[in-house]
């Protein structure tokens, strides 16, 4: 997949929400299907990026059970920036940094009211619920043309039971 590959050519980056669309905030574990679709974005050459309300305490302790997160090119931390999601400067300092374009930029989030701040930015936002449904989705949006269906592969450790 190519950024000129799907019916909207302008989306070049893509921020996922942390808990709740690529971990399971219950148990600290991977969504694998979420994740599958993050890698296969960045595998098309997406920039990837994650943004939390995190701390560093708390990212360092779900870094330990989900280490697919160091794939992101970079995490924005309410922690470590003192601001948190719903407000719009998080998402600014998010732009600010890796010079995106919020035209540019898809963000993802099961928060409603983190979904409708990125938008008063003019960031392209998805209300996630489920991997299925985010992956509907993209695929509306032809980020999955002419692609094989996405394996998971995701897990790449000997406890996981995905594919079992």
């Amino acid at each position: 997949m190519t950024n000129t590959a799907n019916n909207n050519p302008t989306i070049k980056n893509i921020i996922f929400d942390i808990f709740g669309v690529l971990v399971n905030p219950s148990d600290n574990t991977a969504i694998h299907e979420t994740v599958d679709i993050m890698r296969e974005l960045k595998d098309h050459g997406f920039r990837i990026f994650g943004l939390s309300n995190l701390s560093l305490e708390g990212y360092s302790n779900v870094l330990q059970s989900c280490p697919f997160l160091r794939n992101l090119e970079d995490v924005i931390l309410s922690g470590r920036e003192g601001v948190s999601k719903p407000n719009p400067r998080i998402y600014q300092i998010l732009l600010d940094k890796h010079k995106l374009i919020a035209g540019e930029t898809l963000f993802i989030d099961d928060a409603p009211a983190n979904v409708d701040a990125a938008r008063t930015l003019h960031i392209h936002s998805h209300h996630f619920t489920t991997p299925k449904n985010l992956e509907t989705y993209l695929t509306d949006l032809g980020f999955f043309a002419n692609l094989p269906d996405h394996a998971h592969d995701c897990c790449g450790t000997s406890s996981c039971t995905h594919n079992q």
